[in-house]
């Protein structure tokens, strides 16, 4: 029961180190037994708990009946959670609010922030499509799937909804604390929250001495499952056993004599009976991944601020691969009261991401790397390439920048102001509200070139080689930008009436989106070397 008497059904209580235990009932009764002491099992201590109270731990002794008072848990009643346009306490919140704390997050150093908040609250899906740098965001369902179209919830930085950069690049050093809104708590937001809302909310500064932080993680990415392919060999006798089944009188026209097998088997013949795993060729045990972040925050009674700057780095899988992201980001949080009513914060945020791939998608790469026959060369000994399956792709050069490269650059900038003004000639009235200034500017390249595989021919002993497409070098060149706009104010009234609290407001926002799309494409180029549009040829221009 409560300190006021009040029987609590529902109550847990558990035998200390066990899963043995009991709940109370609606008159706050429970039963359950424990070990007989006298065997030599100890002392048996209970734990009681229930949410928004005071764990207690309860010795048992000789005991066989209990009289439990309860303690409120003042400071989880207090504890303020942040919802759709403000904050409430967690002892008055009535809707289906989920919160992950950022020191939570730190603790799983993804890249990509949407993989840290897997698993950490209830009804939160994620599902990962990707491992490549750069693109290993997860996608969100919030309860499962909501709506036929787009299903993604709502994301909402610092109050800002649709952020221009969203989460998946975040700090997780910067993160103050997520908020998973579900169902009618998100209701606020409108439609554009049919499927939930992901409220994020970055640190700020406060009143204090200087403090200077620096955090390093370095780890490893590795493959969860490959599969097991079969070699040379194996295949060859695989081959021999479709032929003869295939075949009506029998074992007949088989494609390899056991002669030809045993040199598979004991690389005898490396050029002409070569036994290639090509998933271990092609890809390497572990990829490293690193992230430094430094940051400065304190202030005083009138200023208050917080100053990021961080760098992660992602490499690929690849051997020699060109797969590889890399990203700088700054954020600066500032809050100043000016007057005795009136505070003022700005926020800037900057984040330059690189993403640097081969020509063809690690799609494509993986489907030539799992159809091409392990009795086919993926380098010859003397160093040149093999020629692949087929259209001259072979895995090993297509991780590479053999056959071209795609080229990513985007810089994120983010610039908030925020204006609050406390209105003293009303008695618990305020105003706030803020100016939100989001601008992207991407830049696309992909470069494609001929290519060289060889094929070797056993009658001259001479390595042949063959110029795969395109027949000459080809650029395509792409630049968006675009800028978002939003503003926000709001008339809040809050005011306590002893222990009743009245709270709420009325807001406007709107939001402007504009973005600008330019692409050109040109090839006939006369060398490799310079992959500038004004080294190709007027005849094939292309702009749009």
């Amino acid at each position: 029961m409560t300190t006021t008497g009040e029987a609590l059904p529902g109550v847990t209580i558990l035998q200390k180190g066990t899963s043995r235990g009991a709940t109370t009932d609606v008159d706050g009764n429970f039963t359950f037994s424990v070990p007989d002491r006298t065997r030599g099992d100890g002392p048996t201590t209970l734990t009681v708990s229930f949410v928004g109270f005071v764990t207690q731990e309860i010795a048992v002794g000789n005991q066989s009946s209990f009289n439990i008072q309860l303690k409120e848990d003042a400071q989880a009643l207090s504890e303020v959670v942040v919802v759709g346009y403000g904050t409430q306490k967690r002892s008055t919140l009535t809707g289906a609010v989920a919160e992950i704390a950022g020191r939570d997050l730190v603790q799983s150093p993804q890249p990509n922030l949407s993989n840290s908040l897997v698993g950490r609250t209830p009804g939160l899906i994620a599902l990962n499509r990707s491992g490549e740098p750069g693109r290993d965001g997860s996608q969100f369902f919030i309860r499962g799937r909501s709506t036929l179209g787009d299903a993604n919830p709502l994301i909402v930085i610092d109050g800002v909804a649709n952020r221009l950069g969203g989460l998946d690049r975040l700090d997780p050093n910067e993160i103050e604390s997520v908020s998973i809104l579900k169902d009618a708590s998100a209701s606020i937001y409108g439609a554009q929250a049919a499927n939930g809302v992901i409220l994020v909310t970055t640190r700020r500064g406060k009143k204090g001495k200087p403090q200077i932080t620096y955090n390093f993680n370095q780890g490893f990415s590795t493959p969860t499952r490959l599969p097991q392919m079969a070699d040379a060999a194996t295949y060859a006798q695989i081959l021999n056993e479709i032929q003869y089944y295939a075949n009506p009188t029998g074992g007949l026209n088989q494609k390899y004599t056991a002669d030809e097998i045993q040199k598979f088997s004991n690389g005898a013949d490396p050029i002409n009976y070569p036994n290639t795993n090509w998933l271990k060729t092609v890809l390497r045990p572990a990829a490293p991944q690193h992230r430094h972040t430094l940051g400065i925050s304190g202030g005083s009674d009138d200023v208050r601020y917080l100053v990021s700057l961080g760098n992660l780095f992602q490499d690929g899988i690849y051997r020699n691969g060109t797969a590889k992201y890399n990203q700088y980001s700054l954020r600066a949080n500032v809050d100043a009261n000016v007057g005795k009513n009136l505070t003022i914060g700005v926020d800037l945020n900057g984040r330059q991401e690189d993403r640097n791939y081969p020509l063809d998608s690690a799609g494509r790469i993986f489907r030539y790397a799992l159809r091409a026959y392990p009795t086919l060369p993926a380098v010859y000994p003397n160093g040149l390439p093999g020629s692949g399956t087929d259209q001259g792709r072979n895995p090993v050069l297509q991780v590479t920048d053999a056959l071209g490269y795609q080229r990513d650059r985007r810089t994120y900038l983010n610039a908030t102001i925020r204006l609050r003004e406390n209105l003293p000639f009303l008695t618990g009235f305020f105003v706030d509200g803020f100016a939100a200034l989001d601008k992207v500017y991407q830049f696309n390249k992909q470069w494609s070139v001929p290519w060289t595989t060889y094929n070797f021919n056993p009658a001259t002993g001479q390595y042949n080689p063959q110029v795969n497409s395109p027949s000459v070098p080809g650029l395509l060149q792409g630049q968006t930008n675009a800028t978002q706009l939003t503003l926000n104010a709001r008339l809040n009234y809050d005011r306590a009436f002893g222990s009743h609290q009245l709270a709420g407001f009325v807001a406007y926002e709107q939001s402007t989106y504009t973005s600008d799309v330019f692409s050109a494409y040109r090839s006939s180029f006369v060398t490799t070397q310079i992959p500038e549009f004004f080294a190709g040829t007027e005849s094939d221009r292309v702009t749009g």
